[in-house]
């Protein structure tokens, strides 16, 4: 799994293409499930958590989350088969 911080807006051009090269590599060799968080372009919409990968399909939206990543608030049809899975806070 490849989890893509949102500071990622930040990081130098050069430094963002060397990690998705890698990120992309990895995936020659191996299934990769590829988990983004992003702001969309409207001033003051939350975060979106977005999951793509071989088992995940193309990239879609998980979830709604906070700038910081709680809370979260899962898309519908997502979720189901969670509630054994702890949430760390």
């Amino acid at each position: 799994m490849v989890w893509q911080s949102v500071t990622r807006q930040y990081w130098p051009a050069g430094e963002a293409d060397r990690v998705q090269a890698l990120v992309e590599a990895a995936a020659r060799q191996r299934p990769v499930v590829h988990v983004s968080m992003k702001f969309p372009d409207v001033d003051g919409s939350p975060a979106e958590l977005y999951v793509a990968g071989p088992d995940a399909g193309p990239e879609r939206r998980l979830a709604v989350v906070g700038d910081h990543g709680s809370p979260i608030t899962l898309d519908h049809g997502w979720g189901s088969g969670l509630s054994d899975v702890p949430i760390r806070r």
